[in-house]
């Protein structure tokens, strides 16, 4: 809001993103939801282009080798992507759900950011979780490719591209709270809406499925090259900017 002396954990002032959004020759939204918000709170129209990915070269990259610093012996895992902090991705609920899923080996993809919930997760680590710091981002299609579920723990996003590329492989995605509009449009899993117990069930009764059963229908897969292909999107943002450009050579 403008006057407003509101400053995010992120440094985020809020008057002056006030200010960006109302200044901004155009704005790019990720979802749906973005555009009501923008629309509703500020006024502002904006252009949907939806997170893009590469198929062709994700594909190619499915069959890599993962080095042993990553993958530490395990063949089939359930996976966690996110940062060190507390805010968003929450990496202490994945804790929670591995000690409820004993049974289950856990691959947690743990980008440094807050050196302290970085210090508290690896000290309460559970023995069914491998942390690994970092990850190259061509060898994140193995990964995914030997992910049996990918797990959120996440409080807020704008669109989480680790569900993106789980659809593009084919693994089914589980989460806490965040992207039911998307699970739920490419029947590719849960949102257990904030609830960790049936969160915890669904992880266990996906691990326990026949290799191969959770893979998406090709429907999925259809549904990401339709609404995600980096192709595609790259012509919406084309336009976007054509238009832009267009626009203020006629205030000139």
């Amino acid at each position: 809001q403008p006057g407003s002396g509101y400053v995010s954990p992120y440094g985020d002032v809020a008057e002056v993103c006030h200010e960006i959004l109302q200044r901004a020759d155009e704005i790019v939204a990720q979802t749906p939801d973005q555009q009501q918000i923008l629309s509703e709170r500020f006024g502002r129209a904006s252009t949907l282009i939806a997170n893009p990915i590469d198929l062709a070269a994700w594909d190619q990259q499915r069959s890599s080798t993962l080095p042993e610093e990553i993958a530490g012996g395990l063949g089939r895992f359930a996976l966690w992507v996110g940062r060190a902090e507390s805010l968003h991705k929450r990496p202490e609920l994945l804790l929670k759900v591995a000690r409820l899923c004993p049974e289950i080996d856990f691959l947690m993809i743990l980008n440094p950011r807050d050196r302290s919930v970085e210090q508290s997760v690896r000290e309460d680590c559970p023995e069914n979780v491998r942390i690994v710091s970092h990850v190259p981002f061509d060898l994140m299609p193995s990964v995914f490719e030997r992910a049996a579920v990918l797990l959120s723990t996440s409080a807020l996003e704008g669109f989480p591209n680790v569900f993106l590329q789980a659809a593009a492989t084919g693994v089914t995605i589980a989460s806490l709270e965040v992207g039911g509009d998307f699970i739920e449009a490419v029947k590719c899993g849960l949102c257990a809406d904030g609830d960790l117990i049936r969160l915890a069930e669904y992880v266990t009764s996906v691990w326990n499925e026949p290799a191969g059963s959770t893979r998406l229908a090709e429907a999925g897969r259809a549904f990401v090259a339709a609404e995600h292909d980096l192709s595609t999107q790259s012509w919406r943002l084309l336009a976007m900017l054509e238009t832009v450009i267009a626009t203020k050579d006629r205030d000139v």
